[in-house]
């Protein structure tokens, strides 16, 4: 979304954006995912590969053309640096240094004109807080953040449960709400 309304500028024919748990630095995220705390090393590495591997399993007949389908497909131990590397970059017909840079989203924030939500938190496993373009989102009046200091990776949740006894994120309502008053105020 970043990068599209940054790209697009003024042209863009939309009302609003919205992110969630954006990870917006690619290069970050790859350094927290294999240098960075036990869990992401160990744990949220190869879930996200083994997670876009099945994609990739499940969606096979598009990338028919791929030079590393059945590398992807073989791999026993699919980490998402790996995917990213070997198969993502591949795709895009890039290194895999220039893949992370041309993907990370930070650097289109100043392109952005149309109002952009963004909610991240301090404690997302995927991207530490070091990497959130702050100055840049400051910057834009177009953009706002909400940072909190817990929630995780898409994790928000308050102490009310649904019908079926789950819990509810309470970020849903919110995210309901921005849009009908983006909507109200472009109308």
């Amino acid at each position: 979304m970043t990068n599209y309304l940054g790209e697009e500028g003024d042209q863009a024919p939309l009302v609003a954006g919205l992110n969630i748990s954006n990870v917006w630095d690619y290069s970050g995220c790859s350094l927290e995912l294999n240098h960075g705390r036990f869990m992401n090393r160990i744990l949220y590495n190869p879930f996200l590969g083994k997670g876009h591997q099945n994609i990739i399993k499940k969606y096979r007949h598009a990338f028919w053309a791929h030079d590393g389908l059945q590398a992807a497909l073989d791999k026993r131990w699919a980490t998402m640096s790996w995917f990213t590397a070997q198969f993502a970059a591949q795709t895009a017909g890039v290194d895999p240094q220039q893949f992370l840079y041309d993907t990370t989203c930070a650097k289109a924030v100043p392109g952005v004109r149309v109002p952009l939500l963004c909610l991240n938190s301090r404690d997302d496993p995927l991207l530490s807080e070091k990497y959130l373009p702050v100055k840049r989102i400051q910057d834009n009046k177009y953009v706002a953040m909400v940072l909190t200091d817990r929630g995780g990776h898409l994790g928000w949740f308050n102490d009310d449960k649904d019908e079926r006894g789950d819990l509810e994120q309470w970020y849903t309502p919110a995210i309901l709400e921005y849009f009908r008053a983006m909507l109200r105020v472009s109308l």
